[in-house]
């Protein structure tokens, strides 16, 4: 059965341009489910160190592409920030991170205890915050931090001198600020400060004059302002200035003029803005405008002043996850951060995903019809053969956008024989022969859009019913080669007569197994075969006897494994050999193999198929995603589902590159595809920071009592412990947020470990009974595609030594030792000296009472 769709190709991820017309945006999704405080996100700000800033309904968030770490309100704490529900932060040009409230004022957070200082608003006094309700900030020229408020008008505030200047609304003054609901404060480039009000329209500040012009919505003129309620004010990177209304959709300031150009929703246009109100502005690095409305998504401005959509779809779950878009903020790197209402972050990376993905979708037929892909190939008129298990076969036409299915119809007999299509190939006649499962060998006839099914052949010599798993063309023998579950079969295409090759062990020289899995024509002729379970066999077709290579514990250079899935030959005359325990190079001179698994660099030892790009690189495919090697340096570089690969694994032998150099793997779960030239790598340097501290596993405070550092440990410089707390651990953190789950990393304490420890994605290290002494702790990554920052960073360790250890003790051990030997000389001595005074005071007695003359 034959059916033809006009495809509009259905790509998850987008590379290759030319296979697609519609490109849908990729979204990750960061929630309450990973981390974050709340969903409504409110804004969004990213700090010098790197570090992600999110504001929300319930608290501020900071993120290190792990981990959300929480800044709450705490009562009895005045350093911790002032409320929970944050509008604004805005970091200005030293580095002080500013924080606007809903009913706390501005919060300034230091970066180094981790600690806020609070600015509310006090009755009577005229150097406080006019108002607590804190919308936007920015800095003027002069490093004056410009506040809105919803309420109060507008407060400067000093940070040298500590002071406040208030702005607000007052009729009877010309020249004052026209409506004291602020909702935006922008400075352009020339230092101009521009207040957006929630009623009072944009007002323009003189500071000259130290008043404001006024811009207002009029009826009767359609070259005015479109409201006077507005939301946000945005100067692009060609200073052009952008007001996003309530109501009354996108503006674009004329300065010369003074006049507005408005863009609106209106029905019927599908190209132009999806909703009037519009909440959140920012730019892309490529210079495009973003336009956020409430319920009406993302809009992209285009040179030609249509839009592009991204709107919320419940079906697309790589889409918007809602439709309100509050805040968005684009890194210096282009990624796009976007806060919804209810839908946490969204995030648009801008590094796109590496490999295209052709699959079913079930809202649309005029897609694969099956995602399980088992073979591919590319005809001679450039149309891409999908044979699939379960679905026939898709026939892609790049040229007209069609995809023809054709599938088994048992009324007709000329229908393809069977529904599983298992491999195909194109002769040099441009005949397309299948191979099925349980349908034999089908012939394609390019004229009647029909199939001759060999399995039904009237010449019984010529019947093929066996299930074929593999088949290759060789013209130099006019055949084709077939491998089946009953042994090998050579087809004559010529006589249409089979030959049959079957395992016999009492028949020396015969194929080692009827299980055919690999059959492969090198560029001497030659036949390599592999088996299922009895390695790879080499036909010698002028004895008609074939050598066997077997997998032998024994010998650690024969066949890594006895199922052979795959055989390629590289530009250079090389036969790689693709098994289920590694790749194998086959040494032609010596008869033996050289082994690559997961040991030298292969996520997965179980290879389904090899081709070779037009730079001599090899790509593996294998149960875990797919591998670029060098074979000169022996080097993979592995590719996953996060990159844009499909889950699961790809099917074996459905590995095919075309003219055009372009790759496609077929799996489990549809169609992947890509051109080597065209991957994009992460050159990102990612700042390296220590982000927790930990003894006993329970993470250090700076600000507790007795605590062994006195700032956080991401800016801490030294830490002093006791020898008692003997388990530290230090967790680290690259701020790569292009798939930061496959950073690298690698650390040394200096002073205990003679050289770095790489530990993959593991980014905590643990010590445990550690001497006392001074060590120096170091860390360093790369980014996702190996990129790294050498130089990382580094903190002092000092573990103090008990205090018998210590040079004091030690000093006072061996003075109160001195002492002790010198008391007890003195003392030895004094009972010398007094032993001899009465031995003197003996003798003198005795002489007294001997002496004659007193006789």
């Amino acid at each position: 059965m034959r059916k033809t769709f006009t495809f509009f190709f259905i790509l998850l991820y987008s590379v290759t341009h030319s296979f697609s017309q519609n490109r849908n945006a990729i979204f990750l999704h960061l929630t309450t489910g990973q981390g974050l405080s709340q969903n409504n996100v409110t804004c969004i700000a990213k700090d010098k160190r790197g570090f992600m800033w999110f504001g929300t309904q319930d608290g501020l968030n900071r993120f290190d592409g792990y981990k959300f770490t929480v800044y709450r309100n705490d009562p009895q704490n005045p350093q911790s920030i002032s409320h929970n529900y944050i509008h604004t932060i805005f970091e200005d040009r030293q580095g002080r991170l500013w924080i606007g409230t809903d009913d706390g004022g501005l919060s300034r957070f230091d970066s180094d205890k981790g600690t806020f200082t609070n600015y509310l608003h006090k009755a009577g006094d005229n150097n406080s915050i006019v108002n607590n309700k804190v919308h936007a900030i920015d800095q003027d020229k002069s490093g004056n931090i410009w506040l809105g408020t919803v309420g109060g008008g507008v407060s400067v505030f000093n940070p040298e001198k500590n002071t406040f200047r208030n702005y607000s609304s007052n009729p009877k003054i010309s020249g004052s600020l026209s409506h004291n609901v602020v909702s935006d404060v922008t400075v352009d480039r020339n230092g101009t400060v521009w207040i957006a009000t929630g009623g009072g329209g944009l007002n323009k500040f003189n500071a000259a004059t130290n008043s404001f012009l006024h811009y207002k919505s009029n009826s009767g003129n359609a070259a005015s302002l479109s409201s006077n309620d507005l939301n946000e004010v945005l100067e692009d990177s060609r200073g052009r200035l952008w007001i996003a209304t309530e109501g009354g959709g996108l503006n674009l300031l004329n300065p010369d003029t003074g006049t507005f150009t408005t863009f609106k929703h209106q029905d019927g246009q599908p190209a132009g803005l999806s909703h009037n109100d519009v909440i959140s502005l920012e730019e892309d690095k490529k210079g495009k405008l973003w336009v956020g409305t409430r319920n009406g998504g993302i809009n992209i401005l285009q040179e030609n002043n249509e839009f592009i959509h991204y709107k919320y779809d419940k079906n697309d779950v790589a889409g918007l996850n809602n439709g309100s878009i509050y805040a968005m903020f684009c890194d210096p790197q282009g990624t796009m951060w976007v806060g919804t209402y209810s839908g946490g972050i969204n995030v648009m990376d801008h590094e796109l995903l590496k490999f295209g993905l052709y699959k079913t979708n079930t809202n649309d037929p005029e897609s694969l019809n099956n995602d399980n892909v088992l073979t591919v190939m590319e005809d001679f008129e450039g149309k891409i053969w999908a044979g699939t298990d379960g679905g026939g076969i898709n026939v892609l036409d790049r040229k007209t956008n069609q995809i023809t299915h054709f599938t088994h119809d048992p009324d007709r007999e000329n229908s393809i024989a069977s529904n599983y299509i298992i491999t195909m190939c194109e002769d040099n006649a441009h005949d397309i022969w299948i191979g099925n499962y349980k349908g034999g060998l089908s012939l394609y006839d390019r004229k009647t859009a029909s199939f001759r099914n060999l399995n039904k052949s009237d010449n019984p010599a010529s019947a093929i019913y066996a299930n074929i798993h593999v088949m290759t063309n060789d013209e130099s023998r006019h055949c084709l080669w077939l491998g089946t579950s009953r042994g090998l079969l050579k087809y004559d295409k010529v006589s249409g007569n089979v030959s049959e090759y079957r395992a016999n062990a009492n028949v020396p020289g015969s194929i080692s197994s009827d299980l055919i899995l690999a059959v492969f024509v090198d560029s001497e002729k030659k036949l390599w075969v592999g088996t299922e379970g009895s390695g790879l066999n080499l036909y010698d077709e002028k004895n008609n006897r074939f050598t066997t290579f077997k997998s032998d514990p024994r010998q650690v250079k024969s066949l890594s494994n006895n199922q052979v899935n795959a055989i390629y030959e590289d530009r250079n005359g090389q036969i790689w050999v693709a098994t289920s325990g590694g790749l194998n190079l086959f040494d032609k001179k010596n008869g033996t193999f050289t082994h690559y698994n997961k040991s030298n660099g292969l996520p997965n030892d179980v290879i389904q198929g090899i081709t070779e790009d037009g730079r001599g690189l090899l790509w593996v495919s294998s149960n875990k995603g797919l591998s670029r090697f060098n074979p000169r340096t022996a080097e993979f570089r592995n590719f996953d589902f996060s990159d844009g690969l499909q889950q699961g694994s790809f099917n074996r032998m459905s590995l095919f590159k075309n003219k055009a150099g372009v790759i496609f793997i077929g799996g489990q779960y549809g169609l992947n595809f890509f051109h080597p030239d065209s991957l994009k790598y992460n050159t990102f340097i990612p700042p390296v920071f220590i982000t927790d501290f930990q003894i006993f596993n329970q993470p250090v405070n700076n600000l507790d009592k007795d605590a062994p550092i006195d700032n956080q440990i991401s800016a801490a410089k030294e830490i002093t412990v006791s020898y008692a707390q003997s388990m530290l651990s230090f967790e680290f953190t690259a701020l790569n947020y292009t798939l930061s789950e496959k950073n690298q990393y690698a650390y040394q304490l200096v002073g205990f470990d003679k050289d770095w420890i790489y530990s993959g994605t593991n980014r905590k290290a643990t010590y445990t009974n550690l001497d006392p002494g001074h060590y120096v702790f170091k860390v360093k990554a790369s980014n996702n595609d190996g990129v790294w920052n050498e130089q990382g960073t580094s903190i002092i360790l000092h573990v103090t030594p008990p205090f018998w250890k210590t040079i004091w003790f030690r000093t006072l051990a061996i003075l109160c030792a001195a002492g002790g030997i010198y008391a007890v000389y003195r003392w030895r001595v004094g009972a010398i000296k007094r032993q001899k005074d009465l031995l003197q005071m003996q003798v003198e007695e005795k002489d007294c009472g001997s002496d004659p003359s007193k006789a």
